[in-house]
């Protein structure tokens, strides 16, 4: 058993061996030592704020009525979904025509969608009297309150 071992030992040393040796060798220049603590190469332009993507964005203030929106938002199924032409006007008016219907709707974002999903929410909330309750994931769920019939308040 040992035998076996070592023979398969050497053929995988051979094997590296030759697939090293097929590899494009240049000389690799060693910069001399300095003295003091390492330093990397850092990118030190600062971003500036507005372009620098935030993790948690200003929805909706947080409150009752957030918490009831997203209560019941969470067993709803997106009706509006954002493919590869992104955020057009075909898709906020569709938007405006179920929120007349149903207040509370999910928007999905397809992988294919050209923007993010803090763009998408941004463009849905920059509409008329549109609150964005949460964005959770690829889904956004977007909020309008009915001035007939009101779900929720």
């Amino acid at each position: 058993m040992g035998a076996l071992v070592a023979q398969g030992r050497l053929l995988f040393a051979r094997a590296v061996g030759v697939l090293l040796s097929r590899l494009p060798v240049e000389p690799v220049r060693i910069a001399p030592a300095t003295v003091g603590p390492p330093t990397f190469a850092m990118n030190t332009q600062a971003t500036p704020k507005s372009e620098t993507p935030s993790k948690k964005q200003s929805l909706m203030p947080s409150g009752d009525l957030r918490r009831k929106l997203r209560a019941a938002g969470h067993n709803l199924r997106p009706l509006i979904q954002i493919g590869k032409e992104g955020t057009t006007a075909a898709v906020i008016k569709q938007l405006d025509h179920v929120l007349l219907d149903h207040e509370l709707v999910k928007v999905k974002i397809l992988a294919e969608c050209p923007h993010d999903r803090g763009q998408v929410a941004a463009l849905l909330a920059a509409q008329p009297d549109l609150h964005i309750a949460q964005v959770l994931g690829r889904t956004v769920l977007a909020y309008r309150k009915n001035p007939e019939r009101a779900a929720f308040e």
